[in-house]
């Protein structure tokens, strides 16, 4: 996907998560997300959105602190589903108004404007998610958001290792994920190195075979589905999918 589909494909995915929130009750709690509930949720939706347009807006060459920027969060969280619209209106304003090879800071390797575009997409559709679970709605992302998910996360998750120690555990001896979409042209082969992980695109034999719905592989990357799901088929030592979920967030 080009910067300019990311960047629609983001317009819809915050209409959406403010339709499904203006209605819904902000002390709800969102199970996916610990102790959060949606007010939390929204709050921290709304913060990355201004943080990202913020240091995009200078190209800053390092990362700006969001508790110096001034965030104008409500003081009534029944006003963050609007919060969030106007926000998001000035971030997608600013994306598209950078160049998307502009260098600037990223903590993920692509040190570019772009990142932040993807960035946020994949942030949002998540978030997202979260509340379509924690309301009874069940969650379906669109095949070809659902499928650079996959690739976004993979990409980024070895530049997380600053705020997750956990993800040096997942270096391994060789032992191999793959993961195949039932509904979309997506597989995936993940190798556990001695120095990390690599992965690749493409069919191949794992150690382990995670078959399923584009969605729900995308949403069992970030742990918002089980392998144990009935949407999904496995194949070989499934531990390696619990330690892959049990050392990967981002």
């Amino acid at each position: 996907m080009q910067t300019a589909e990311q960047l629609d494909h983001l317009e819809r995915v915050v209409a959406a998560l403010v339709a499904t929130t203006s209605d819904a009750d902000p002390s709800t709690a969102v199970p996916t997300c610990g102790s959060w509930d949606i007010a939390k949720l929204l709050k921290h939706v709304g913060t990355v959105h201004r943080w990202s347009t913020a240091m995009v807006a200078e190209l800053a060459p390092k990362r700006i602190d969001p508790r110096t920027l001034d965030l104008e969060i409500p003081g009534d969280v029944s006003d963050y589903p609007s919060w969030i619209a106007a926000g998001a209106q000035t971030m997608l304003t600013t994306l598209r108004a950078v160049d998307p090879d502009a260098p600037m800071f990223a903590w993920g390797a692509d040190q570019h404007a772009r990142f932040w575009a993807r960035r946020m997409l994949h942030e949002t559709v998540v978030h997202h998610a979260d509340v379509q679970l924690a309301i009874g709605v069940e969650p379906s992302i669109p095949a070809e958001i659902a499928l650079d998910t996959v690739d976004e996360f993979l990409d980024n998750l070895a530049s997380a290792a600053g705020f997750n120690p956990e993800i040096a555990n997942l270096a391994g001896d060789g032992v191999t994920i793959h993961l195949h979409a039932t509904d979309a042209p997506g597989e995936w082969m993940i190798e556990r190195t001695p120095d990390g992980f690599t992965y690749a695109h493409g069919h191949g034999k794992g150690d382990v075979a995670l078959r399923g719905p584009i969605s729900d592989l995308a949403l069992w990357m970030y742990a918002r589905r089980s392998w144990t799901e009935a949407a999904f088929e496995t194949f070989g030592d499934t531990a390696l999918l619990d330690h892959w979920i049990a050392n990967s967030a981002l």
